[in-house]
């Protein structure tokens, strides 16, 4: 491990405000992953802020998805901030779900629909 990693997880061990718990449900499989898919499509690219952001306000997106959806409140790894679950998998799961590609909007890397094969 690397000092940094020793420190973030020491963090995570001894400050309350950096620990979580485990959420008590999880989503259904691949709400997540059909509802980025959905929102790329009408978006092109974009970077993850603004997914999140397009998939909150689209009304056919949350009519489609908000029952299947979980907003249990949770941290990224190591964060602090609080946000609810769906968000958490939609930000730290891109790779997934989504090719980089190469370039960067306001810091943030720009994915797109990964081609199909």
């Amino acid at each position: 491990r690397s000092a940094d990693s020793c420190v973030k997880q020491y963090l995570k061990m001894t400050d309350k405000r950096y620990s979580f718990d485990k959420a008590p449900v999880r989503h259904k499989k691949g709400v997540i992953r059909c509802m980025v898919k959905e929102a790329l499509e009408q978006l092109g690219e974009a970077t993850v802020p603004d997914i999140v952001k397009f998939c909150k306000e689209d009304p056919q997106l949350q009519a489609k998805y908000k029952d299947d959806l979980n907003s249990h409140p949770t941290k990224i790894s190591g964060a602090v901030n609080w946000m609810p679950l769906w968000e958490r998998s939609l930000a730290t799961n891109m790779s997934g779900f989504c090719k980089a590609t190469g370039k960067k909007r306001d810091g943030r890397k720009i994915y797109v629909l990964k081609e199909k094969k």
